[in-house]
């Protein structure tokens, strides 16, 4: 039977370094693709007025990407943050400072670099406030948090996701070339960001409040922009207000020995997922782009040898090639093979490809959801890197409110939310009219593709998994997915 008491799903307060361990009353959204979440986040902006704020941090930011690009005219995000300082919103942005930002402009570096530092300059020249951070462990780690929050019409909300705003990532749930879209890689881009509403606002308003706050340079090459110690945040967290049924439980990656707010680090992505799937009874639903080693693979694997399904979506390929691609699919096959272990048949993976010529549609959503009753979003991938190193922030989500479905043609009952977005997912992927198709998970997995039946439904392809070639150097495994193990004790938030 599935478990729907939050309880049941999240981490206790004696691993979570938050109180409460998780909180009450939410609503959140999902939205699904980057034309939901641009739209989304753009109409909230559009409201935000004098005495407002925008708090921003990102991996990678395009300051010409526009947030509806279908619409005439509209402004570029460089244009729209602007313009928030110009009207009196408290603006501050926090985005990664790549090694090496320096050459921007050169041409010899990709455009994280470029677009980051454009931002930056520009904010600071606005009189916003801004930072490249590269307030790391090591150069080849990263602020991989994709994550804002703001007030707007008298309310406060967060976004916390895999969508960066920038070239690639605006894209509709059809993955039909539509018009407006900037194209940098890939024909298609599918991704998922959530909005909060309610009082989990606030522990995101903490996670962002004290990266900025850190007292130390952010960098250290002083004629580069954003590269000094910005006013600290002073303001009150915003104040507690119930809304909806949605439990959350905030999630955070934070490399150990790194930050002074953060002395032991934190790892309750990891933790999370692995409590969720050690849980999982039924199935075990997992949309990440990379699939690379971690320690989250042995969970993986003890659940497909007990007869939990475990269904993976995943990118076609690499997005960078040479010898870095050589060392991703010898990654994604150790972890895949690890999974398989005993019960192969309970490990199910996919890619998604447009269904005209089979241009790859871009798997960068970084979501699990379990039984039809927990569900997590985020930034992190299933890896070590964001799991240990890097900074990543999700959010896990259980909803009070139930519903009478079935699995396996048994009748249960489920999470509203945990279902929805699962339902949601599979409609895009197969090409369904609605969800009800696939209402039972279990008994829905018959319209997905298979090694029996391996024709292409809609975008969902059967994902036969690369066996790798020649040996890979240890140099790049380490640099593509390091490992940084923190102490047990964790540190207080806020």
């Amino acid at each position: 039977m599935a478990n729907t008491d939050p309880a049941h799903w999240f981490l206790d307060a004696a691993a979570v370094p938050r109180t409460p361990a998780f909180v009450r009353g939410n609503v959140v959204r999902p939205l699904i693709d980057g034309a939901a979440y641009m739209q989304d986040l753009g109409d909230k902006l559009a409201r935000s007025a004098m005495g407002d704020y925008f708090h921003f941090a990102g991996w990678r930011v395009s300051p010409s990407q526009r947030l509806s690009p279908l619409v005439p005219d509209s402004p570029t995000f460089d244009q729209l943050v602007r313009s928030l300082i110009a009207a009196d919103v408290q603006v501050r942005v926090a985005l990664w400072y790549v090694f090496g930002s320096s050459l921007r402009g050169s041409g010899l570096l990709p455009n994280v670099v470029t677009g980051n530092a454009a931002l930056v300059e520009s904010v600071l020249a606005a009189g916003g406030q801004a930072i490249l951070d590269a307030r790391l462990a090591r150069p080849y780690h990263s602020h991989h948090q994709k994550t804002c929050v703001l007030s707007s019409g008298g309310e406060d909300y967060a976004y916390v996701g895999g969508i960066d705003i920038c070239g690639d990532r605006w894209d509709t749930s059809a993955h039909e070339n539509a018009p407006g879209r900037s194209q940098e890689g890939y024909e298609g881009w599918h991704d998922v960001q959530s909005v909060i509403h309610g009082p989990a606002v606030a522990q995101v308003w903490l996670n962002f409040a004290q990266r900025w706050n850190d007292s130390r340079r952010p960098h250290t090459v002083r004629w580069m922009p954003g590269g000094t110690v910005p006013p600290p945040i002073t303001a009150a967290p915003p104040e507690p207000k119930l809304v909806g049924t949605h439990n959350v439980q905030v999630l955070r990656t934070l490399a150990c020995g790194v930050y002074p707010f953060a002395r032991y680090g934190e790892q309750t992505v990891r933790l999370g997922y692995e409590r969720a799937i050690r849980r999982a009874k039924h199935y075990i639903y997992i949309e990440d782009q990379y699939l690379w080693p971690c320690s989250v693979a042995n969970d993986l694997r003890d659940a497909a040898a007990r007869g939990v399904k475990i269904i993976l979506v995943t990118s076609r390929e690499y997005s960078v090639g040479g010898p870095l691609r050589s060392t991703h699919i010898s990654m994604r096959h150790r972890l895949l093979e690890h999974v398989r272990g005993s019960n192969p048949k309970n490990v199910l993976t996919f890619h998604l490809q447009r269904p005209d010529y089979g241009g790859d549609i871009y798997v960068h959503s970084k979501v699990i959801i379990v039984d039809d009753c927990y569900a997590a979003i985020g930034s992190a991938n299933l890896n070590f890197r964001s799991q240990t190193s890097d900074t990543e922030l999700q959010v896990a989500v259980v909803d009070d409110v139930t519903l009478a479905s079935t699995m396996n043609g048994e009748p249960v009952q489920v999470c509203r939310f945990a279902a929805e977005l699962r339902q949601a997912l599979w409609t895009e992927h197969l090409g369904l009219m609605d969800g009800g198709t696939v209402a039972d998970p279990i008994v829905g997995l018959g319209c997905w593709p298979s090694a029996e039946r391996p024709a292409q439904r809609h975008h969902a392809v059967w994902h036969a998994v690369a066996t790798p070639g020649a040996p890979v150097a240890r140099l790049l495994v380490n640099l593509m997915n390091p490992r940084t193990d923190c102490a047990a004790e964790p540190a207080p938030l806020g």
